[in-house]
């Protein structure tokens, strides 16, 4: 994962499953598949989030709005952190959800940060964490800007990169030397490594 843990689906048997019964009218979550047709998550065996050929599709929920990376559309691409998200009016009572798996489908990829939320999503909800994290890249030197396009990295996912690139020192916990693989060790001793 580009920051903190996330999870792996091997794309034929790896899932998340909960036992617990939520009731959600948005779905939010980052994905970064290995293709464009997969299976991503359900929330019932009837309603699930879908892919075909680079086109979401949200199965079973009544009239959705799909956004990537804060823009309503469905497209989305292969080997690249995509935040997803899918909102509607109507309460889904989301008793089965299962991330990664619907049916025998299985989704290939990485996913994070899956949110289940009781309120409907606005436009300028799903889009406002989006600019902020464009705001960031812009006030960026252009070879960092072009690391993070190499690394498929935007939103959300850019803000927590950026985040643990300021380290917050603790002032009560003295500097540690940091001593490279075979360097020498104050005292004269050799690190391992």
């Amino acid at each position: 994962c580009v920051a903190g843990p996330c999870l792996y689906f091997e794309g034929s048997t790896a899932k998340v499953t909960t036992a617990q019964t939520v009731t959600a009218k948005s779905v939010s979550f980052w994905i970064r598949p290995t293709s464009t047709t997969t299976t991503i998550l359900q929330l019932t065996a009837t309603k699930y989030i879908s892919a075909s050929s680079g086109t979401l599709s949200a199965s079973g929920f009544s009239a959705p709005t799909i956004y990537v990376n804060g823009v309503e559309t469905t497209a989305i691409v292969a080997n690249r952190w995509q935040h997803i998200a899918v909102t509607t009016g109507t309460s889904i009572t989301a008793d089965a959800v299962i991330l990664g798996n619907n049916s025998t489908n299985f989704f290939q990829g990485f996913m994070d940060e899956v949110k289940l939320d009781s309120a409907q999503y606005t436009a300028a909800q799903v889009k406002a964490r989006d600019e902020a994290n464009t705001a960031k890249l812009a006030a960026m030197p252009e070879t960092q800007r072009a690391t993070i396009s190499a690394l498929g990295l935007d939103g959300e996912k850019l803000s927590q990169l950026l985040s643990a690139l300021t380290p917050t020192p603790d002032p009560a916990q003295p500097a540690t030397p940091v001593i490279p693989a075979g360097g020498a060790v104050p005292g004269g001793a050799q690190s391992a490594g």
